[in-house]
């Protein structure tokens, strides 16, 4: 069971390299956060997360960076999170009800492919964006991914069996490997009614994939 101070430390590290793209170490989030604890213990506290399992150590950066389980437990402090107003009225585009909207105007907002579907029909927009990501510097990645996105498209009928209505849903790494037939990469995803009609919405990226910012959105969508 993690301290709240650990928790509070693990949450800021990974916000922080989900903006960044680059190892977070102690100097960095001492300088980013109002926090009265030292450098000392912030280090301290981030050998003993990488010792959890919740961080790694890069061999080429004094930083650390997020594993699976990082990821994970991030995602699950999500889920009682509380959408703001402003948020709310931000997304008011989440409120169409157009399958190709919805994905055009999503996709806008989020590092990720986004999916919109109903029973008989899907629309995939945002690849062009996501590729643009530092994971996406190889030939090699993209056609990973894309082959990722592929298996997945078959599977969003399954997806959508696991998905709640009106709640969002996170998957990481080992987690979306049924879907993906690979565990690199993450899924979000929601299910709602709206005008008679059964809708998912999915977002599928890289692991480092702005979890706060797209489960907002997913939230709104629910509303």
């Amino acid at each position: 069971m993690l301290t709240d101070r650990a928790q509070l430390i693990l949450r800021a590290a990974i916000h922080e390299y989900i903006n960044s793209a680059m190892p977070i170490g102690s100097a960095h989030l001492h300088r980013t956060y109002d926090w009265d604890i030292s450098p000392a213990t912030i280090r301290n506290e981030l050998a003993e997360l990488e010792d959890e399992g919740f961080l790694s150590h890069p061999y080429t950066s004094a930083g650390r960076i997020p594993t699976d389980r990082g990821y994970q437990f991030f995602a699950q402090t999500l889920a009682t999170d509380q959408i703001e107003i402003e948020s709310h009225e931000s997304f008011s585009f989440t409120r169409t009800s157009s399958p190709d909207d919805l994905a055009s105007h999503i996709s806008e907002q989020v590092r990720s492919v986004v999916y919109a579907a109903t029973r008989n029909h899907i629309v995939r927009r945002g690849l062009e964006r996501v590729l643009e990501e530092p994971e996406f510097s190889s030939r090699d990645a993209i056609l990973a991914f894309l082959h990722a996105g592929d298996a997945l498209e078959q599977h969003l009928s399954d997806v959508s069996e696991v998905v709640p209505r009106n709640e969002v849903a996170i998957m990481i790494g080992d987690e979306t490997t049924r879907y993906l037939s690979t565990d690199e990469y993450s899924i979000m995803a929601s299910k709602f009614m709206r005008g008679g009609k059964e809708y998912i919405v999915l977002m599928h990226g890289p692991k480092r994939m702005d979890y706060e910012r797209n489960a907002d959105i997913l939230r709104c969508l629910c509303m």
